[in-house]
């Protein structure tokens, strides 16, 4: 993780081959943690904000090095996930849509990406998150496993509507005191 701060590493050791294992990293703004199969295996400090402008790189840093295995979903969130919201996530049993609230976990609207991976097909990946951040698949193929059942694979919609406000006011200087003033908002 790169932070304002610089560079901050986190291991993940024995996360147990052939198997699946549910990874998640959290930045709260004072401490990286990582978690292995909903359990935090290790906490790290670190400062600063994250800012990126750069590409970001699913199972590989930069172009030089390659990933080998399969990576089944990736969520990116702008505030940090709580451990029992971790434990919601790896302990559903099915699918868990991040795209909606669901038991401990209530930070859909956060989630600034999410790709489930189960396009298929092609070199594109779709964002789910409503913010159409969608990647291209480049030197990997597709390998279809089980295919989440519990919800849709599209996208989700986000209202961007503005908020509205009528501030209706009579001249005066007692304008406020005699009641003569309006406020509302939606």
């Amino acid at each position: 993780l790169n932070t304002g701060g610089g560079a901050t590493n986190i291991y993940i050791t024995n996360p147990g081959l052939n198997q699946w294992n549910h990874i998640v990293l959290t930045y709260d703004g004072t401490n990286i943690t990582a978690y292995l199969n909903g359990t935090s295996v290790g906490t790290n400090p670190t400062s600063g904000s994250i800012s990126n402008t750069n590409t970001v790189y699913i199972g590989n840093w930069s172009t030089q090095e390659g990933f080998d295995g399969l990576i089944d979903e990736l969520g990116i969130r702008d505030e940090a996930l709580t451990a029992p919201e971790i434990t919601a996530l790896y302990n559903s049993g099915v699918a868990l849509d991040a795209r909606t609230n669901s038991g401990n976990y209530s930070s859909t609207d956060n989630l600034k990406g999410y790709w489930k991976m189960e396009d298929g097909s092609g070199t594109t990946l779709t964002d789910l998150s409503g913010y159409g951040n969608n990647g291209t698949i480049t030197g990997a193929s597709w390998s279809m496993g089980k295919t989440s059942s519990s919800y849709s694979n599209t996208a989700k919609v986000i209202d961007n509507t503005a908020p509205t406000m009528t501030i209706t006011a009579t001249d005066g200087i007692n304008a406020v005191t005699d009641g003569s003033t309006t406020i509302a908002a939606t």
